[in-house]
């Protein structure tokens, strides 16, 4: 998320064994949109799908853990 508000992100991420490890800078999704919208595009809605999966996951430990 702090990607897309142009922030530092804060998330930590821990690994049990050998990792390859990507990264995404903001100029080349920058580059992606102005070279490839169609598969920009597609990114975007990978990630809105992703951030709605999690946001519907956390509803539910909400509701769950809800007295009622």
């Amino acid at each position: 998320m702090g990607f897309f508000r142009r922030v530092p992100s804060s998330a930590t991420v821990w690994a049990e064994g050998r990792v390859t490890l990507f990264t995404l800078r903001r100029d080349q999704v920058d580059r992606m949109r102005r070279e490839q919208p169609a598969l920009a595009i597609a990114f975007d809605e990978f990630l809105l799908r992703s951030l709605s999966d999690r946001l519907i996951l956390t509803d539910r430990m909400i509701a769950a853990l809800s007295p009622g």
